[in-house]
Order: structure tokens, then C-alpha cells, then sequence
């Protein structure tokens, strides 16, 4: 069983490094991908330890060069180290300021601002690498031991956490290879809505219940408030 100390212990392995977890040097090497190498790794950002809200995607972006300027900048650099410990709250996105943008505009479908979530809201990737198109290098997922290890997580510790309402998870990128079932919901709050490319849920009567949910578990509105 993969325990959520087993998975952050995992990733303390990427530091000093910080651009390729050592477990992955072998088949990023012998594999053809379009996966950037040069940009910090991404497997998660926010308080993966406590986070009472879960959200997961594919991998992260890389539409400009912010990315890569990034990764040479020691303030940037020690963010990401810290991060990995999985404590930290959702970045400051030092010299990547379309990071911010990005989260942004994914936690405004839930109502939230970056401010509520920062503390309370960690996202998690399948694949911890930059790429323009993550779906054309989706086989890497399983080839890579930190997609193995994330699945691994996933389905004995962080999803049995959302099936009894510890959490509250929810899906937005690639449902089936997480192990999911798309547009369902399992036990509690362990959600797979309809969702677009960009991890946007689609306008199905789940959004509402997922929104509550969400809302709820940051604290923002009260326990007692139902969905109507």
C-alpha cells in the first residue's frame, strides 16, 4: 500500500535536481516524447499532505518560455523544492506568471480565488513534465515510475480518502487513466465530471454538487448548505 508519506518520500528524490525524477532518467531517455526536460518537474503543487480539496490533471503546460527562464531562477528553484516537501501552498509562480494565470482561471469554475484555495486546494499531475500536448504523450504514463507511483497513491490512499469524505477529489484531466470512471461519482466526494481539454468541467447538473462540495471543504460557505 502506497501511503501518502511513501509518495511525497518518492519525490524528495528529485531534489537537488529538480528538471527529472531519477526513477524516470532511464525511459525518458530510451523513449521518443515531446516532454520537457529543461523546465522544474511538476508532480504537484499546493499542500498534497493535508489538502482537504484534490484536484487532478495530466501534466503541466508549456505554451511560452516563462517555464524554462524559470527553472534558472534560484527563488524559483527553492519554491519547487519546497513544494515537493508537501506542505507548501500553491506557488508564487516566481518568473512564471501564466502558472498563476492557469491555476486561476481552473479554480474560478469552483467559485474560489487563488487566495482561498492556496492553503486549502493541492493539484496533482499524472505526468510531473511540461508539454505542449500532454494527450500525444499520455503512453509515457505508463512507462514512467512517477506515474506508477501517482496511480499507486491514488488508488490506495487518496481515493479511499475521497469514497469516506476525508477528502474531496475531483478529476479534471484523463479520468480513464487515473483509474476513474468519466461523468461518475464514487462514495462521498470522489468526482469524475464531464470535462473539456482545458480542465474546465462541462455544464452538467454534477458541477452544482461539486461546486458545494469544494466550496464547503475550503471553508468558504457552511457545512450545513445543501445542494438544491
Amino acid at each position: 500500500m502506497v501511503t501518502t508519506e511513501d509518495f511525497l518520500q518518492f519525490w524528495t528524490k528529485a531534489i537537488p535536481n529538480l528538471h527529472v525524477h531519477p526513477d524516470d532518467a532511464a525511459e525518458l531517455e530510451r523513449n521518443h516524447h515531446a516532454l520537457a526536460l529543461d523546465t522544474l518537474v511538476g508532480p504537484f503543487m499546493g499542500p498534497v499532505r493535508t489538502a482537504p480539496v484534490v484536484l487532478l490533471t495530466l501534466n503541466p503546460g508549456f505554451s511560452t518560455g516563462e517555464a524554462r527562464e524559470a527553472a534558472q531562477i534560484p527563488a524559483a528553484r527553492e519554491s519547487m523544492a519546497n513544494n515537493l516537501g508537501g506542505d507548501a501552498p500553491l506557488p508564487a509562480w516566481v518568473g512564471n506568471p501564466s502558472g498563476r494565470e492557469w491555476t486561476t482561471r481552473r479554480l474560478r469554475q469552483f467559485g474560489l480565488g487563488y487566495e482561498d484555495a492556496e492553503a486549502r486546494i493541492a493539484f496533482i499531475n499524472l505526468i510531473p513534465y511540461r508539454s505542449r500536448e500532454g494527450a500525444k504523450d499520455m503512453r509515457m504514463a505508463d512507462r514512467l515510475e512517477s506515474s506508477r507511483m501517482v496511480r499507486a497513491w491514488a488508488r490506495d490512499t487518496l481515493f479511499p480518502e475521497a469514497v469516506a469524505g476525508e477528502r474531496v477529489v475531483v478529476c479534471l484531466r484523463s479520468a480513464k487513466q487515473w483509474g476513474l470512471v468519466p461523468d461518475t461519482k464514487r462514495g462521498a466526494a470522489l468526482f469524475a465530471p464531464k470535462v473539456t481539454r482545458g480542465a474546465f468541467m462541462e455544464h452538467v447538473p454534477m458541477r452544482e454538487e461539486i461546486g458545494v462540495a469544494v466550496r464547503r471543504a475550503v471553508g468558504i460557505i457552511p457545512r450545513k448548505e445543501t445542494v438544491q
